[in-house]
């Protein structure tokens, strides 16, 4: 599995593991880790505490960062992004605004309610004009209410 918006790299786990090399190794086994390790990605996340003061809590930030930088070709230590940086940049690749989960590949059934919600929005057309629908979906936690709008919103995109 390679890192996507939804699953980054994360500098505490390459913190990790580069610590380990450091500490058994030296700064030469931290190179030939980051040497031979391959899908480095531009989904990099900084997810360390305080990740703007790293001297607060990360081990040796100083020499991991300075070899990530030196290997930035495949490091990608340029595209390490802070958690606003990181939420706002790949919000942005997305088609308009959608604060709704990833669609469920396995949703199957309930397609008494998906044609019922569809059609609501459908009727919302006025000839060349459309409306704004707004509908509000209503049920007890745990039937699916998030599941069933995501459905239908693959629908409308």
């Amino acid at each position: 599995m390679y890192a996507d918006e939804n699953h980054p790299l994360l500098q505490s786990y390459v913190d990790t593991v580069l610590q380990g090399c450091l500490e058994w190794g030296g700064e030469r086994m931290a190179e030939d880790f980051i040497i031979t390790t391959g899908a480095w990605s531009s989904f990099y996340l900084n997810d360390t505490p305080s990740s703007r003061r790293p001297w607060l809590y990360r081990k040796q930030y100083a020499t991991i960062d300075q070899l990530l930088s030196k290997y930035s070709q495949l490091t990608h230590y340029g595209d390490r992004r802070h958690p606003e940086e990181f939420a706002s940049a790949f919000s942005q690749m997305m088609k308009g605004t959608w604060s709704l989960p990833r669609r469920n590949p396995n949703f199957t059934g309930r397609e008494h309610e998906l044609d019922e919600l569809l059609s609501r929005f459908s009727s919302q057309d006025m000839g060349r004009q459309r409306m704004i629908a707004k509908v509000e979906v209503t049920g007890m936690g745990g039937v699916g209410k998030t599941q069933l709008v995501t459905e239908v919103s693959s629908h409308q995109r």
